[in-house]
């Protein structure tokens, strides 16, 4: 669960799948996170306190409102943090297993985020992502997914 918020996602998928990995950079976010999971009985779910792209290091976090519009992307902020950033691809690494699934919903770096997933991009099978449909074209000439179903801004990609 790329941009995982407040975890309302990762909860509802922890109780359908083995392992769940909660990616949130925003710290008040990734607690709440951990706090649902625990109220929750969940022991399955794995938060990074990180932001995700296609390269590592340390970044600008763009915090609008209550943080569920916040992004990598420059764009006018309350406020500004300093945040990690890794890739997929290292994550993945570290867990040692190929998710099934991933949900993103990162505000503008959808495709920075695909990238990201570097040797993995051909072994993950599905994605889910929450963008625009200029965003997901540009996905889309990765040629390396397309789109099965579309809900608003919710796309749902398998691997081709």
């Amino acid at each position: 669960d790329v941009g995982a918020y407040a975890g309302g996602y990762a909860i509802r998928a922890a109780k359908l799948y083995d392992k769940v990995i909660a990616i949130e950079p925003i710290p008040t976010y990734a607690n709440i996170i951990r706090i649902n999971a625990e109220l929750n009985n969940l022991n399955n779910i794995i938060v990074y306190e990180q932001a995700v792209s296609d390269v590592e290091g340390e970044a600008n976090f763009y915090v609008k409102g209550l943080g569920q519009l916040s992004s990598l992307t420059p764009q006018q902020a309350d406020k500004v943090i300093k945040v990690k950033v890794t890739t997929l691809e290292k994550i993945i690494d570290e867990i040692g297993e190929i998710p099934s699934l991933i949900k993103i919903d990162v505000e503008g770096a959808e495709l920075q985020v695909i990238k990201g997933l570097g040797k993995y991009r051909d072994k993950v099978k599905e994605i889910i992502v929450e963008s625009s449909e200029e965003r997901i074209e540009e996905i889309l000439k990765m040629k390396k997914y397309k789109v099965v179903k579309h809900e608003g801004e919710n796309y749902f990609l398998i691997h081709e």
